[in-house]
Formats: C-alpha cells, structure tokens, sequence
C-alpha cells in the first residue's frame, strides 16, 4: 500500500507543516510517512510543494507526477499549477481563499473563476473547494488555514489514517493554541 499526497500553496501557508504533520500521523499509526518538500521562492510568497507518501514499507518521499491519490492545495490557482500530479481518482481538497499572484494585479495574466478551477479538478475526481481562509479569520487568524485543511483532509484519509492520529500529530506539531487548532481541525473535517 502506498498513498501519495500532494500539498501545494504559497510561501507562509502552512504547508511545510501540514505536510509534517501528515507524515508524523502515519507514524503514530505504525506506518512510514516520507515528507518531501520543494519551496524556492517561498519566503517571497512563491509557489510551494510539499509531498508525503504513506506505506508500510519505507519510501522515496517525491511523489511522482501522475500518482496522487490527494491533492490539498491551500489556495486554488496552486492547485492548477501541480495538477500534472493529479490522475483519475484524485481527491481534491482546495481552499477558496485566493492569493492573486503579482502578474494577475499587473495585468499580464487573468485568475481564472473559481468555477473554471472546480469544473478542472473535478474532471480528475471528488473535488472539496470551501474558503478555509475565512474560517481561520473568524476564528481570529489566518495562521490556522492549516489546521483547517487538514480537518478536510482527515475526513478524506480517515481510511489511511484514523483522525484521532492525524489530531495527535496536530497538537505534537503545533504546541501553541491548542484549543484553536482543534477547533479549526473540527470546523475543516465538517466543512
């Protein structure tokens, strides 16, 4: 058994951790969890890639292009950009909450209607889009998108992984505002 997941995003989201985050709960669950990362710009709000493969037996961390079983991107045109890992079947899981790229305010390019990128990634497979951004918000930050793409994200996994591992690994990741992250973690699983 090997599950690929791809995160993608901009530099500052969370990414990185999330994707921490889902290799320590396998882990916890007696599985391998290889992370792997590619960020470039990302200190910059460039584009970032996170990949974590999950199997019983150890594991390459990349995950290869056309081999993802889900893809979580934590804004909607940077699940665009990685779609070349997406195939039949994939799971999308999508924040709503845009970060319009520098060449979009200039002009040079257009951001496609959410609609455009719904209707795109669904052709792959199940597609969950919902604006994880403004739940972090009323909750009183953006700094906890994260924990609310991986509640949506364990309601996806909760046949890989048991949503009590992915919680634990949650609070070991992110030790401050526990009470918060939980509740982000809850309100994304339901969302």
């Amino acid at each position: 058994m090997v599950y690929n997941i791809v995160l993608s995003g901009v530099g500052g989201q969370g990414i990185l951790t999330a994707a921490k985050v889902l290799g320590k709960a396998a882990m916890l669950n007696g599985l391998y969890g290889a992370v792997g990362e590619i960020h470039g710009l990302a200190q910059r709000g460039g584009s970032v890639i996170g990949f974590v493969r999950i199997s019983e037996n150890r594991i390459a961390s990349t995950v290869p292009e056309g081999t993802a079983d889900l893809l979580i991107a934590f804004e909607p045109l940077e699940s665009l950009r990685y779609i070349n890992y997406a195939r039949k079947g994939t799971t999308f899981v999508v924040n709503e909450g845009k970060i319009v790229p520098v060449s979009a305010n200039l002009g040079s390019t257009t951001y496609p209607p959410i609609e455009d990128i719904h209707k795109t990634l669904s052709s792959f497979g199940p597609c969950y889009m919902f604006d994880a951004t403004s739940i972090s918000k009323e909750l009183g930050s953006t700094i906890f998108v994260n924990s609310v793409m991986l509640g949506k994200s364990a309601s996806v996994l909760k046949s890989i992984l048991p949503v009590d591992c992915i919680k634990d690994a949650l609070l070991q990741s992110l030790p401050r505002d526990k009470e918060r992250n939980i509740k982000a973690f809850e309100i994304g699983f339901n969302a």
